[in-house]
């Protein structure tokens, strides 16, 4: 449970009008500002926000509410996720129960790892030789801009069972770790860990808040099978 000090100094940290104009184009209407609402179509501009009660509503669609209905609705987050986006936004740390801090830690390692695994696929896909064939198949075959490639944050698994293991192990994270954040898995052979993903393209999955929790990739050859 966030407290109500808590969730009051996010409010008031979060001025309605600042975080609203990231979404839509304000503009001044007497003493509140009005736009084009962004729940619904409309034409004519029937969303206003109101400065001394720090709420909107449109007269449009009826949507209406404060800061914090405001992200609900624009981001499709529940209340706790929307107060958690404003308070990162504004860069309060919201206290958690020893429980909870020891699972955020351990989140926030998997996700700086993700992160990690990330460039380290980037930097496979930018090699002369190495990221050949995976550059041929998205500029040539899938006539991908390198802009793309590079605002989506795509990359390539090497041919190699322990290329990725070894890059974060030279990180400093565990072969536990990777194997509960599916980045590597454990030879039923050998009992020795392995890349999850080998000659894959490889795109990161992104969440509302900007962190990398996953990866998909498209296999190039039958390198995920026998292992």
């Amino acid at each position: 449970m966030i407290s109500p000090e808590i969730v009051e100094e996010i409010k008031f940290r979060s001025d309605i009008e600042e975080v609203i104009s990231t979404y839509v184009t304000l503009r001044h209407a007497g003493s509140n500002f009005n736009g084009l609402c962004p729940f619904h179509n409309e034409k004519t501009p029937s969303f206003t926000v109101f400065r001394a009660s720090k709420s909107f509503y449109c007269f449009g669609c009826g949507a209406g509410g404060d800061v914090i209905t405001f992200i609900m609705r624009a981001e499709n987050l529940t209340y706790v996720q929307a107060l958690e986006f404003l308070a990162k936004r504004a860069g309060i740390t919201i206290p958690q129960s020893a429980e909870e801090e020891r699972a955020g830690v351990k989140r926030e390692r998997l996700i700086a790892m993700n992160k990690d695994a990330a460039k380290f696929f980037h930097s496979c896909l930018s090699h002369e030789t190495q990221g050949s064939v995976a550059r041929e198949y998205l500029y040539n075959k899938r006539r991908l801009s390198r802009a793309i490639v590079k605002r989506f944050g795509l990359g390539y698994a090497p041919a190699s069972f322990g290329a990725l293991h070894d890059h974060l192990r030279s990180l400093g994270y565990t072969d536990e770790e990777m194997v509960s954040n599916f980045l590597c898995g454990v030879s039923r052979k050998t009992g020795k860990p392995f890349d999850m993903f080998r000659n894959r393209i490889m795109f990161p999955i992104i969440d509302t808040t900007g962190n990398i929790i996953a990866f998909g990739g498209r296999v190039l050859d039958d390198s995920h099978r026998n292992i």
